[in-house]
């Protein structure tokens, strides 16, 4: 019983982990399309794309441009602090 119970517990943790992450990422990337390679993007799991991509992406027609260019990259490096692993993201 008590298996069951921390089962219950661990996959309820999980499912509002997540959910708050999609919707920081729903806040955060306010866009219509997102593409990434292929991996998990949430847990920021996906190789790096040539930048040719994004150029490629804004010359179709049709997109709205912001305040600099329709397609925008991100980027990010992981790293070690004080025995924590940070991951700094900039746009």
């Amino acid at each position: 019983m008590v298996g069951l119970t921390l089962v219950i517990i661990l996959a309820s943790l999980s499912e509002s982990f997540q959910s708050s992450i999609l919707g920081w990422y729903d806040r955060t990337l306010n866009a219509d399309l997102v593409v990434s390679s292929y991996g998990n993007l949430v847990s920021n799991q996906v190789q790096p794309m040539h930048e040719n991509i994004g150029r490629d992406l804004e010359s179709l027609q049709g997109l709205r441009h912001g305040p600099q260019r329709s397609a925008y990259a991100t980027r990010s490096i992981h790293f070690q602090y004080e025995g924590k692993q940070l991951t700094p993201e900039s746009l």
